[in-house]
């Protein structure tokens, strides 16, 4: 079970009941130790697109990297924290080549998600990243604090961003790493946003991507114990309770054909990601204190006894193929345990 709240608003964990959950990630990074291009090379995502080979490596290598960093960092192993460091140097020659485009080739606009978590990731490291960062946050933010998903161009219907440019399950994302460079967030902006567009998906597929997101912002915030901020997280999580096939058909509002087609695909609502992010937000919801989550006094942990790790899609790709990648699923499990 994860361990209480402390007084600074952040959740101590022992990893119990987890440790299956967590051995398992470990023993599957651990063969890619001294092996950093084959691991880049199985995270990368391939397209191909009118008549273009296409590599998409910064975000999905950043998303391992990330992970991985912080299990070396929070366990002082200098194997993981190697290992992530000969990513970091790589993912920032490709920023040097590419910047925050997600194809190497430069077939999009830059994105707000690999500008985001590359600017968490690299920014201290690297200030040129940071600064960068800076610069193109500046340009595209509005009034509101909103930042769309595609920077730098006016045309975010070309590129399938829908009728609305701003897509909360990456505003998430870039309020994360705000936070992480030691940016002042107001948490109404958050709640505002929270309201406007729902704890739902756009670009990503498992339902409680987004509600896991804004888990880690409030315990970051130190808002874990506020009646108005917890209020959506508990909805969300009594909707997937209660119907979990229905909830990802509302939750992901991408409307386009091939979403509602792969929408359909028999056990996508239970994949393991979902089962992890149940447990940890359920966890996290009674530790407040706020409620009695369910009638129960805890969450036990079921993600552990989940083994299928492939197959499970985690994002839209180019064309709406969706991104499915082992590596990149168990680094956010990874990283779930590590933060929550």
């Amino acid at each position: 079970m994860l361990s209480p709240l402390t007084s600074g608003g952040v959740i101590e964990h022992t990893f119990d009941g987890y440790d299956n959950l967590l051995s398992s990630q470990l023993d599957y990074f651990s063969r890619y130790l001294r092996r950093s291009k084959d691991l880049i090379e199985i995270c990368s995502d391939k397209k191909y697109k009118n008549g273009k080979s296409l590599r998409g490596i910064k975000f999905p290598v950043a998303v391992v990297t990330e992970s991985l960093l912080k299990y070396g960092l929070s366990n002082g192993d200098e194997n993981f924290c190697e290992l992530a460091d000969e990513l970091s140097e790589f993912l920032f020659y490709c920023f040097t080549e590419s910047g925050f485009n997600y194809f190497e080739e430069k077939y999009l606009p830059e994105d707000l998600d690999t500008t985001s978590v590359m600017a968490r990731l690299l920014g201290r490291k690297y200030p040129g990243v940071e600064i960068a960062y800076e610069n193109i946050i500046a340009r595209n933010i509005n009034k509101e604090n909103y930042v769309p998903t595609w920077l730098d161009t006016v045309d975010h219907q070309k590129w399938f961003a829908g009728a609305v440019p701003f897509h909360l399950d990456v505003l998430l994302n870039y309020w994360l790493t705000e936070i992480s460079l030691g940016k002042q967030i107001r948490p109404e902006v958050i709640l505002a946003a929270i309201t406007k567009f729902g704890l739902n998906n756009y670009w990503y597929f498992p339902s409680l991507y987004t509600s896991y997101l804004y888990c880690r912002i409030l315990v970051l915030l130190g808002l874990e114990r506020e009646e108005e901020y917890l209020f959506p997280l508990i909805s969300r999580l009594n909707e997937w309770d209660t119907d979990r096939a229905d909830l990802f058909r509302r939750s992901n509002i991408c409307h386009y054909p091939k979403v509602h087609e792969i929408g359909n695909t028999p056990g996508l609502a239970d994949n393991i990601l979902d089962q992890t992010w149940r447990d940890i937000i359920g966890s996290f919801i009674v530790k407040t204190g706020f409620v009695e989550f369910g009638g129960q006094n805890s969450f036990g942990p079921t993600a552990k006894e989940v083994d299928d790790y492939e197959g499970i899609p985690i994002y839209w790709s180019l064309g709406f193929a969706p991104f499915c990648n082992e590596p990149v699923t168990r680094a956010m499990i990874l990283s779930s345990i590590l933060d929550i």
